[in-house]
C-alpha cells in the first residue's frame, strides 16, 4: 500500500476513534448526569416525608391527609415502612407492582437500576417492547431528632431519561455517520496536499540520469522537512555529478593517454612483421602482440565512447540506412568467425525497411551482438538472425542455441565490464563492454534492446527501432 494510502487510512482511524470517544464519554456523561438528577428528586421526596412525621401520633401527616386521595405520588413507587419493617403506605403504582428492593444496607441511600416485567397495565408506567420497565430506586433510613423512624423504598420510571439518552444517541449516529464522510474527504485532499511535494520530488528524481546529472529537484521551497529532503537530495546529486564528472573525465584522459603510444606500437610492429629477417617464432610472437595491441585499441575506442555523456550525437551521422542489406553484411563478416568453431549462421525473415540512423554504429551494435552470439554459443551451434516490420518500427531479432543467461545476471548484462561467468568471459577475451556499447547505440537512436534467456535453451536478442517508412 502506497504511503500517501496508509497516511490517509491512519489520519482517518485516529479521527474516528477520537471523535467516537468523545461521543461516548459525552454520552456516558449525560447518563450519568440525567440519573444524578433523578437520585436527587427521589432524596427531595424522601426528605419531604421524613419532614412531615408527626411524633405525637407517629404518623407521617401529610400522607395521612393524601390518604383518601391515594395519589399523592402517583409517578412513583413507593414504600413506607415503620421502625418494625411493616408497610404503612404504598404508592399506587407500589400497589400493583412489587419491585424487588431489599431492605438492606447494600442499596441504603444510593440510587440502583433494576428492572421488572410489567404483566398488566399499570397507570404512569410505561414498558419497552419485552414488556419490561427500568427503574431507578433506593431504599433509605428515615429519622426524627437522629432516631430512626422507619424506612422509605423508593423508585420512579426512568423511561424519559431512556428517551432523553436515545434520542442523543440517534443524533451522535447521525453526526458521526456525517462526520466520516467529510473526514473521509478530508483526509484524501489533506493527504494529496501533504504528499504532492513528495510526488514531484520522486518524479523529479526519476527524470535524472547520467545524461542529465546538471538537473536539480526544483519547486519545493518550503522551509519544513520536505523543504530539507529537497535540499538533501540536491546536495547528493551535486556529489554525485562531481564524482560522474570525475570518473568520465578520468576513462577520456586515460584513453587519449593510451591511444597514441599503443597506435605508435602497433604500427612499428605491423612494420617488423614485414621484416623477412626475423626468425618466424618471433615474428609469430609480434604477430599475437598486434592482435593484442588491435583489442587493446578497440576497447579505448569503447571507453572514449562510453565517457561521453555531453555532444555525443556529435559522434553520430544520421542518414536512411537499408537495414536488410546491412544485417547482411553482418552475417557475412560474423560467419568467419562462426566458421572457425563449425557453427552456422541462418538468416531468418529479413522485411526490407529503412530506418535513420548511423550505419557504422548500427553495424557496430549488431555485429557486437552477433560476436557475443558466437562466443558463448559451442561448437556446432546455430545463430539465427531476422527482421520483422512491427507497425512504425522494425524489430531485429538474434537467437542462438547456446547455455542461456541464469536468471540472476539476465538485469545486469548490459552493465559496463559486468560477464556473466569471468572465467568463460577471460577464455573468449571479451572486455565486457559490447553490450554496453549496444544498448547506448540502440538509445542514441531512440530504441530499444533486450534479452529473453533461458539455462539450457539459449537466448534471444531483441533490438527495436523506428522505420523511416510505416
Amino acid at each position: 500500500m502506497k504511503i500517501g494510502y496508509r497516511f490517509a487510512a491512519l489520519y482517518f482511524v485516529v479521527t474516528l476513534l477520537i471523535l467516537i470517544i468523545f461521543s461516548l464519554s459525552v454520552y456516558w456523561g449525560m447518563q450519568r448526569i440525567l440519573l444524578t438528577t433523578l437520585d436527587e428528586n427521589l432524596h427531595f421526596v424522601v426528605n419531604s416525608i421524613e419532614a412531615n412525621y408527626d411524633p405525637s401520633s407517629r404518623e407521617f401527616d401529610y400522607i395521612e391527609k393524601e390518604r383518601e386521595k391515594a395519589n399523592p405520588f402517583l409517578e412513583y413507587y413507593l414504600v413506607i415502612y415503620d421502625i418494625n419493617r411493616k408497610a404503612i403506605y404504598r404508592s399506587a403504582i407500589a400497589q400493583k407492582l412489587r419491585l424487588a428492593i431489599p431492605l438492606s444496607k447494600k442499596h441504603a441511600a444510593k440510587g440502583f437500576t433494576t428492572r421488572i416485567t410489567v404483566k398488566e397495565t399499570v397507570q404512569w408506567v410505561h414498558p419497552d417492547r419485552g414488556g419490561e420497565i427500568t427503574f431507578r430506586a433506593f431504599n433509605r433510613k428515615i429519622y426524627y431528632e437522629n432516631q430512626q423512624i422507619g424506612w422509605v423504598t423508593i423508585a420512579r420510571p426512568i423511561e424519559e431519561v431512556d428517551e432523553s439518552l436515545n434520542k442523543l444517541a440517534f443524533v451522535f449516529s447521525i453526526a458521526i455517520l456525517g462526520t466520516v464522510l467529510l473526514i473521509a474527504t478530508g483526509s484524501y485532499f489533506l493527504t494529496k496536499g501533504v504528499l504532492s511535494p513528495i510526488r514531484l520530488i520522486t518524479e523529479r528524481a526519476n527524470q535524472i540520469s547520467h545524461k542529465n546529472l546538471n538537473e536539480r529537484i526544483g519547486g519545493v521551497h518550503s522551509n519544513d522537512e520536505l523543504g530539507t529532503l529537497a535540499n538533501t537530495l540536491n546536495g547528493l546529486l551535486d556529489r554525485l555529478q562531481r564524482a560522474f564528472e570525475s570518473q568520465q573525465q578520468f576513462l577520456a584522459d586515460a584513453a587519449h593517454e593510451l591511444k597514441t603510444p599503443i597506435s605508435v606500437l602497433r604500427a612499428h610492429w605491423e612494420e617488423e612483421l614485414n621484416n623477412a629477417q626475423l626468425p618466424a617464432d618471433l615474428r609469430l610472437k609480434l604477430a599475437h602482440d598486434v592482435e593484442m595491441l588491435s583489442r587493446l585499441n578497440h576497447l579505448i575506442k569503447s571507453l572514449l565512447l562510453l565517457s561521453k555523456t555531453e555532444n555525443i550525437y556529435s559522434d553520430f551521422s544520421f542518414k536512411p540506412v537499408a537495414l536488410g542489406d546491412m544485417l547482411k553484411e553482418v552475417i557475412s563478416d560474423a560467419s568467419v568467425l562462426a566458421d572457425g568453431k563449425k557453427q552456422t549462421i541462418k538468416m531468418g525473415h529479413l522485411d526490407s525497411t529503412t530506418v535513420l540512423g548511423d550505419r557504422n554504429r548500427l553495424y557496430q551494435m549488431f555485429f557486437n551482438i552477433v560476436e557475443n552470439a558466437v562466443k558463448f554459443t559451442p561448437r556446432g551451434g546455430s545463430i539465427k538472425i531476422a527482421a520483422r516490420r512491427k507497425n512504425h518500427n522494425v524489430e531485429v531479432s538474434v537467437a542462438d542455441n547456446g547455455p542461456g543467461i541464469p536468471s540472476e545476471d539476465l538485469p545486469h548484462i548490459f552493465d559496463r565490464f559486468y560477464r556473466v561467468k569471468k572465467d568463460r568471459s577471460r577464455e573468449t577475451g571479451g572486455s565486457g563492454l559490447g553490450l554496453a556499447i549496444s544498448k547506448l547505440i540502440a538509445e542514441i537512436h531512440g530504441g530499444t534492446i533486450r534479452v529473453i534467456s533461458e539455462v539450457g535453451k539459449g537466448s534471444r536478442f531483441e533490438i527495436m527501432l523506428k522505420s523511416v517508412h510505416s
